[in-house]
């Protein structure tokens, strides 16, 4: 996978999932603007935010040579 199809991965499953999540609205309501906690929870449990994580992978330094 190169670094474009890794940007679209993850802005689908942002657009498809993440918006829609049910977690991070109560996570929102119960904490308020604490993001730690919902990462935490993203990072650890849910399975679309392990996903992102290892697309993440693919964003790294882009390599030239000049």
């Amino acid at each position: 996978m190169n670094r474009l199809n890794a940007v679209v991965a993850i802005g689908s499953l942002l657009d498809n999932h993440c918006s829609k999540c049910t977690v991070r609205d109560e996570f929102n309501r119960k904490y308020g603007s604490v993001t730690s906690k919902l990462d935490k929870h993203c990072k650890g449990q849910c399975p679309i935010g392990k996903k992102l994580q290892e697309y993440g992978k693919y964003l790294g330094k882009a390599t030239t040579t000049v």
